[in-house]
């Protein structure tokens, strides 16, 4: 039986599409875009529904494609491809963790008119496959975790990753134990370590997570105080508050060292002084 991965990559063989072409509907795992927006918007939703998933079941996103699934195809000649295909591996590059090139395909698919008869210039649906990942992590793009539901894609909370954890490690456990009560004894050790290995990864991405998004919830309490006009404003007062603490002993110090200024400046001049008596003499 083949596997999605094949399933996916067999979609190459699709030479072209025609405009007003019929290619199917939304599911869990296809999704459709016009892509009417700039280089920048497009390979950031790239970015996006490949996370999503990467973190589900894997699926296609078709970008020159309306809700219904008729092909409409976009604006993109020679040099805007280059920039596309520049910008959507710079994005995929920084998820976290590392996507392999056979994990994912980017492919500009050329448009003929509605009879076929010839392509039209410079207008292309772009197909992404993405396969089911077998990470036991969950990906991130851009410090965010998403995932795709129907439709739609979701960013998740901490609290939902923290489930997905928690189910992600009972479904790992079930699936490492083996049939025989001698193999699941045999077994245990290296089951339990394993298990506990990949906890303690996850939870670490979860807390990691978290802190972001609580430092986000700071940053928007932050903004609604008078100190809002200037971002760095209240890290000065901060600074300026632990100065104050700290000016008495910098006082102090201050004072201490006038004093041995003073004594050696007396001292010098009770010097010259004796010096300018010796020279009259």
């Amino acid at each position: 039986m083949p596997n999605r991965k094949d399933a996916l990559w067999a979609k190459q063989q699709q030479r072209h599409y025609c405009r007003g072409q019929h290619i199917g509907v939304e599911n869990r795992v296809t999704e459709f875009k016009l892509g009417r927006g700039k280089t920048r918007h497009v390979s950031r939703m790239v970015g996006l529904y490949t996370c999503a998933f990467l973190n589900t079941e894997g699926g296609d996103l078709y970008i020159g494609v309306d809700d219904n699934g008729i092909v409409q195809g976009i604006t993109c000649n020679q040099r805007r491809e280059d920039q596309l295909r520049q910008s959507i591996d710079g994005i995929i590059k920084g998820m976290k963790p590392e996507v392999f090139p056979d994990m994912y395909q980017v492919d500009f698919v050329p448009v003929y008119n509605q009879s076929g008869a010839h392509v039209l210039r410079d207008i292309k649906v772009i197909l992404v496959q993405v396969v089911l990942s077998q990470c036991s992590r969950l990906f991130e793009c851009k410090g965010q975790v998403y995932m795709r539901r129907e439709g739609s894609i979701q960013r998740l909370a901490p609290h939902q990753i923290q489930a997905w954890v928690e189910r992600k490690v009972k479904e790992d456990y079930r699936n490492n134990s083996l049939g025989t009560e001698e193999g699941r004894r045999m077994d245990g050790d290296s089951s339990v370590k394993l298990q506990q290995d990949q906890d303690e990864s996850l939870h670490e991405q979860v807390m990691k997570l978290k802190q972001k998004e609580e430092e986000q919830e700071s940053l928007h309490s932050d903004s609604s105080d008078d100190l809002e006009e200037d971002g760095d404003l209240g890290h000065d007062f901060s600074n300026y508050n632990t100065d104050l603490r700290l000016l008495p002993k910098m006082m102090n110090s201050i004072d201490e060292k006038l004093v041995e200024i003073e004594r050696r400046l007396e001292a010098f001049q009770n010097n010259q002084k004796g010096s300018k008596v010796c020279i009259i003499l």
